[in-house]
């Protein structure tokens, strides 16, 4: 009998071994990669969007290119790995700006544009 029970007990503690290890594994993987979705709920259309290290002095490119980003969609911004934390500008139709600073992108999966015109984190 208490064979088994040990039995049981090395096979459960190696399972959760693995398990342990296997989820490690996925968040340094989801850790390194700061790529997001840009989520506009602002009510008004997106003109450009920025996107850049929080050690550079400048703006990069325009991430949405020659698109806009209409009211109620979403936009995939594509950074590069390992370049976690960055500054985020929206420039509406209007002209109007909204900036965040220094947003670490490797933990969450997309940034909000509200009605209020904030940038709020969705993780």
């Amino acid at each position: 009998m208490m064979n088994i029970l040990n039995a049981r007990r090395a096979v459960l503690g190696a399972l959760s071994a693995l398990a342990l290890v296997g989820c490690a594994g996925v968040a340094v993987a989801q850790s390194d990669n700061p790529s997001f979705s840009l989520v506009n709920l602002s009510g008004e259309t997106i003109y450009a969007a920025y996107a850049s290290s929080a050690d550079d002095d400048y703006w990069r490119q325009d991430r949405l290119g020659s698109n806009v980003l209409p009211p109620g969609n979403d936009f995939p911004i594509h950074l590069p790995r390992g370049q976690c934390i960055n500054d985020v500008r929206v420039v509406f139709v209007s002209g109007r700006e909204i900036t965040r600073m220094g947003v670490d992108t490797c933990r969450l999966r997309a940034l909000v544009v509200t009605p209020s015109r904030q940038i709020l984190e969705r993780v």
